[in-house]
């Protein structure tokens, strides 16, 4: 199984991802953490949330900062409004070519700069904007070198390489990618305990605190999820999909995909049937 979540850039010469993004209130109000390798770094435009960091929730506001470092879980949301934001996604080789090694960095998580925000500005125009100029990728790439000198000069620390959190956290991460893996078949926490080695109390607990969800929350999410998939497949029955995504129940299947993607499967194949 893949440890990582990864990224595919746009070209090796460009080492970012960089797109704007909105944080809305969901009616399931589920947030499913994510992790990867890179340094992610997001700009809030407009709107108030959260982000929930390795298990620590940090208030968002406009103009605010957040520093993801590598390998953390996160996920952003707004319980009341929705959220505008750009995210950076800096290649971590890039990174390590250029001094800057961050898994032995530990970044603030929340940082309010507005030199940062404005080369960012500037980076975002550049990378959307530019496309044909003959300078493009250098002055990508020279912006990018003086985000991360702000960064590591004024808002980093450097770390060990294994901090307590950081283990905890990938108790976490080994639990997400075996569910991931294993969302077909019945499977309980005690397997996700006894494929991780730790207690089935103990992740049960550290679960919760990192997602903000429990196991049985997170499991259905993503057979939801594939099974979103799967319902664009005419050809597929509403019962086979639910059990190619490990409900055995088709009552209990309708009922949970409802909940989390806010229709009836059989509507929701209808409605995206149209927009094909």
């Amino acid at each position: 199984m893949n440890v990582y979540e990864h990224h595919n850039l746009e070209a090796k010469a460009l080492p970012i991802i960089l797109k704007e993004g909105v944080a809305a209130r969901s009616a399931q109000m589920f947030h499913p953490s994510n992790w990867h390798e890179n340094v992610e770094i997001i700009f809030v435009l407009s709107g108030e949330g959260e982000i929930s960091n390795n298990g620590i929730a940090y208030p968002l506001g406009e103009g605010d900062i957040a520093v993801v470092n590598s390998n953390c879980l996160h996920s952003i949301y707004s319980a009341n409004s929705r959220v505008k934001y750009r995210y950076l996604i800096i290649d971590r080789t890039f990174c390590i070519e250029n001094g800057c090694d961050t898994d032995s960095i530990s970044f603030s998580p929340i940082v309010k700069d507005d030199r940062l925000f404005a080369v960012c500005d500037e980076l975002y125009s550049a990378y959307t904007g530019g496309e044909g100029a003959p300078q493009r990728v250098l002055n990508i790439r020279r912006l990018l070198l003086d985000v991360l000198y702000i960064l590591c000069s004024e808002h980093g620390t450097h770390r060990g390489r294994v901090e307590n959190s950081d283990k905890r956290a990938s108790y976490i991460r080994a639990a997400i990618e075996y569910i991931k893996a294993s969302y077909q078949g019945d499977i309980s926490l005690s397997d996700v305990a006894r494929f991780v080695g730790i207690n089935e109390s103990y992740l049960s607990r550290e679960f919760h605190k990192y997602t903000g969800e429990t196991f049985i929350s997170y499991l259905n999410y993503i057979r939801c999820k594939e099974a979103k998939k799967l319902l664009l497949d005419q050809s597929l029955s509403i019962t086979a999909v639910a059990e190619l995504t490990g409900f055995r129940d088709n009552s209990y299947f309708s009922k949970t995909f409802k909940r989390y993607v806010g229709t009836l499967p059989g509507k929701y194949r209808e409605k995206e049937g149209e927009l094909l």
